[in-house]
């Protein structure tokens, strides 16, 4: 993935992370932790964990909770 000015692929991007986050969200987690994407694409990403029905409060909580670390890259 890299960081593109377009709406669509910015969500298209976000929609994938919360894709794999579904299966893998220990991976995802960490993946975030290191990537070195916008905000753009890492807030929306986040924004659709935490609306997803099939990823855990638990996982939430995590995702939630890196959002300012996101925030101030």
């Amino acid at each position: 993935m890299h960081d593109d000015d377009a709406y669509y692929v910015q969500m298209a991007e976000a929609w994938l992370i919360c894709d794999l986050a579904v299966f893998n969200p220990d991976i995802v987690l960490a993946w975030l932790e290191k990537t070195h994407l916008k905000y753009n694409v890492t807030g929306k990403a986040v924004q659709k964990i935490l609306d997803s029905f099939r990823i855990s409060e638990e996982y939430k909580l995590a995702f939630k909770a890196l959002r300012p670390y996101l925030k101030a890259q």
